[in-house]
C-alpha cells in the first residue's frame, strides 16, 4: 500500500508528458492545419471566442490560418477589423502587398495608427503621392511629419497644412526649425507663413512688421493682404485697415462694412456689405437697408440670399416674402417654396405645413449591442469601442429605430432622441417621429405645465432644442440641465419662487423643469403671449428683446424675427417652434 503514492505520481508524470506532446507546437500546428476540415469556426461564434481565435491565428503562418483569417475578415464588426489588420501585418512580414487589407480595415474603422501603417506600406511600394496624402491627413502625428520630411516634402507645405488644421503650436515649432534649415528659395514662403501664423493667433504686433517687409518685397496676394488688414484692425489702426479692405473689393467688403458701421456710417456700411459674396455680409447689408426704409433695395438682397443654401436662407426668404407681399399684394412662389420646409415659417406666413408620413417599420435591435456588452464584460474596452463604432456606422433604418427604443427603455433619452432623429431622416414613419420628438419626464412636465398654465408641448419643445433631453447638459457658457438654465437666471427664478438655489439643483430634472417652465410662463406673460418674443428672451435675454422691439422693423409681430441681431437667437426661435408644432401634430 505504501507504493501506491509513487505509482500515482508516475501516472501523473506520464499524463503530463502526453498532454504536453498533445498541446505542444507540432500538435498546435496540426490543429490549425485541420481548421477547415474540423468545423472549428462553426463552434467559435461569440466575440470573445473569436478574439481568442484571432490571437491563436496571429501566431500561425499556415495556409489554413490565412484562409480562416480571410473568412473572419468578411465580418462587418470588430472581429473583421482585427482580422484584416492581422492579414495585412502577416503579408507585410512576408514581403507581400498588405495594402488591400489595410484599406479594408480602415473602411470598417478609421484610426490614425492604421492610417500610418497604410501610408508606410504605400511608401514601401513607391506609391509616394498617395502615401503623402495619408501622412498629410494625420499630420498632427510626429511620425507623419518625419515621414513627410524624409519623402522630401518641404517645410512650407507641411506648415501650410498644420496652419490649415489649426495645429498652431506645431506650426510654430516647425517654422522656427524650417527657417534655420530650409534652403534660400523656401525662406520667403516660410516668412509669409510665419506672419500669417502670427495674425491667425492674434499676435498682431508681431505680424505687422513682418507682413510689411513682405509687401515691400512685392508680394500682394489678396488673402495675405486681408490678414494684413485684420492685423491693422487688431492694433487699432482702423483707418489704414479701411484702405486695405477698399483695395480688396469683394474680399474686403465684409470687414469694410463692419468698420463703417462701427463709425456710424451705415449707408456706406450697407453699400460695402452688399458688395460681398459672404452670406453674413449680404444679410447685414439687407438689414441696414431695411432699417433705413429702403425696402425695395433690401428685397433684392433678400432674394439673392434666399437663392443660396446657408444659415441665412430661411430668414432672408421670410423677410423677402413679407416685403414682396407688401409691395406687390401677392405671394412669391419661389420664396414660399423655401419656407414650406419649416412648420414655423409656414405658420408665420399663415399657411399650413404638410408633414410627410411613410409606412410603419418594425424596430430591430442590432446585434452589435450584445457584442459590445460581451466585450465590456470581458474587460476588452478597446474592442467594445471598435465594435460600437462599426455597428453604429452600418445600422439600417429599422436598427436605428431599435436603438432609439432601447435607449429610451433605459431612460437614456439623450441617446434615444439622437437615434430617433437619424431614423426620421431616412423614413418619416409615425414611430420615427415619436422617437425624434419624445415626452420624457412626463409626470414632472405635466405638473409644471398645469401649475404655470403653459402648454406642456412647449416645455418639451424647449427641452428638446436646449439639451436633447440630456439632464446633465452643461454648455460652454455655463447653462445647466434639461432646460439650460444660466446660473444668474436660476438665482433670479429662485428669488421669485422664494426657494433656495444652487447650481447643482439644475442638474436635477424635477427642479430644472420647474425653473424652465416658470421662466417660459413669465416671458409669455411679459410679452402678452407673443411666442417669438418669449423664446427670444429665453435665449437672448430680456433686455435685447426690448431693444429689438424698438427698431423700425421690430415693432410688429411679422417684423420682429428679422429685427433680432443674434443669428443664434433667430435660429433658436425657428427650431423651438418647429419642434412645438411637430409635437402638436404628433400627439394632438
Amino acid at each position: 500500500m505504501k507504493k501506491l503514492p509513487w505509482i500515482l505520481l508516475l501516472i501523473v508524470a506520464l499524463l503530463g508528458v502526453l498532454l504536453f506532446r498533445e498541446e505542444g507546437p507540432a500538435n498546435n500546428q496540426q490543429k490549425i492545419d485541420n481548421l477547415r476540415a474540423d468545423p472549428y469556426l462553426n463552434n467559435v461564434t461569440g466575440p470573445i471566442e473569436q478574439l481568442e481565435l484571432l490571437q491563436l491565428l496571429k501566431d500561425d503562418n499556415s495556409l489554413a490560418s490565412q484562409e480562416t483569417l480571410k473568412e473572419l475578415a468578411q465580418q462587418v464588426n470588430a472581429t473583421g477589423y482585427m482580422a484584416n489588420l492581422i492579414l495585412a501585418e502577416k503579408l507585410e512580414e512576408n514581403g507581400e502587398d498588405p495594402i488591400e487589407y489595410y484599406r479594408k480595415a480602415l473602411k470598417l474603422y478609421e484610426s490614425p495608427e492604421t492610417q500610418l501603417k497604410l501610408a508606410r506600406a504605400l511608401e514601401n511600394r513607391q506609391e509616394i503621392d498617395e502615401a503623402i496624402k495619408i501622412y498629410m491627413a494625420v499630420i498632427y502625428d510626429d511620425e507623419a511629419i518625419n515621414a513627410l520630411q524624409e519623402l522630401g516634402v518641404n517645410y512650407s507645405t507641411i506648415i501650410s497644412r498644420l496652419i490649415e488644421d489649426k495645429q498652431y503650436s506645431l506650426a510654430k515649432e516647425y517654422i522656427d526649425k524650417g527657417i534655420l534649415e530650409a534652403k534660400d528659395d523656401e525662406i520667403k514662403s516660410l516668412n509669409i507663413q510665419h506672419s500669417l501664423l502670427y495674425a491667425k493667433t492674434e499676435e498682431y504686433h508681431k505680424a505687422i512688421p513682418l507682413m510689411e517687409s513682405i509687401i515691400d518685397g512685392g508680394y500682394h496676394d489678396s488673402n495675405f493682404l486681408w490678414w494684413y488688414g485684420r492685423s491693422l484692425e487688431g492694433v487699432g489702426e482702423k483707418g489704414r485697415a479701411i484702405e486695405v479692405y477698399k483695395d480688396l473689393d469683394k474680399l474686403g467688403a465684409y470687414r469694410l462694412g463692419l468698420l463703417y458701421e462701427e463709425k456710424g456710417n451705415v449707408k456706406e456700411a450697407a453699400k460695402a456689405y452688399i458688395n460681398s459674396n459672404a452670406h453674413i455680409s449680404l444679410w447685414k447689408g439687407a438689414r441696414i437697408l431695411d432699417d433705413l426704409s429702403m425696402e425695395q433695395e433690401a428685397l433684392q438682397v433678400y432674394r439673392q440670399l434666399a437663392k443660396e443654401t446657408g444659415v441665412y436662407q430661411e430668414d432672408a426668404a421670410y423677410r423677402g416674402y413679407i416685403l414682396h407681399k407688401k409691395y406687390y399684394q401677392s405671394t412669391d412662389e419661389e420664396l414660399t417654396k423655401i419656407l414650406e420646409k419649416s412648420p414655423a415659417w409656414m405658420t408665420a406666413i399663415g399657411k399650413e405645413f404638410i408633414w410627410q408620413i411613410d409606412k410603419e417599420m418594425t424596430a430591430i435591435l442590432p446585434d452589435f449591442i450584445n457584442r459590445v456588452d460581451l466585450y465590456e464584460a470581458a474587460g476588452e474596452h478597446k474592442m467594445a469601442d471598435i465594435e460600437r463604432s462599426i455597428g453604429e456606422k452600418h445600422t439600417s433604418t429599422e436598427e436605428k429605430l431599435g436603438l432609439s427604443e432601447w435607449y429610451q427603455q433605459q431612460g437614456n433619452y439623450f441617446m434615444s432622441v439622437r437615434w430617433g432623429i437619424r431614423a426620421l431622416k431616412e423614413a418619416t414613419s409615425l414611430k420615427a417621429y415619436q422617437l425624434a420628438y419624445q415626452k420624457p419626464y412626463e409626470e414632472e412636465v405635466l405638473a409644471v405645465a398645469e401649475k404655470y398654465h403653459i402648454d406642456p408641448y412647449l416645455i418639451w419643445a424647449v427641452m428638446r432644442e436646449e439639451s436633447h433631453y440630456n439632464k446633465d447638459a452643461m454648455s460652454r457658457a455655463g447653462a445647466l440641465g434639461l432646460m439650460q438654465i444660466m446660473p444668474t437666471t436660476g438665482q433670479d427664478i429662485a428669488n421669485r419662487l422664494k426657494v433656495n438655489y444652487s447650481d447643482t439643483d439644475m442638474l436635477i430634472p424635477e427642479k430644472n423643469i420647474e425653473f424652465g417652465g416658470f421662466y417660459i410662463s413669465l416671458m409669455l406673460k411679459m410679452f402678452d403671449g407673443d411666442l417669438d418674443k418669449a423664446l427670444a428672451a429665453y435665449n437672448g435675454g430680456l433686455g435685447n428683446v426690448r431693444k429689438w422691439s424698438r427698431t423700425s422693423i421690430g415693432g410688429t409681430p411679422e417684423g420682429f424675427p428679422t429685427s433680432i441681431n443674434f443669428r443664434e437667437t433667430r435660429k433658436y426661435i425657428t427650431k423651438v417652434k418647429n419642434s412645438y408644432y411637430t409635437y402638436l401634430w404628433i400627439y394632438q
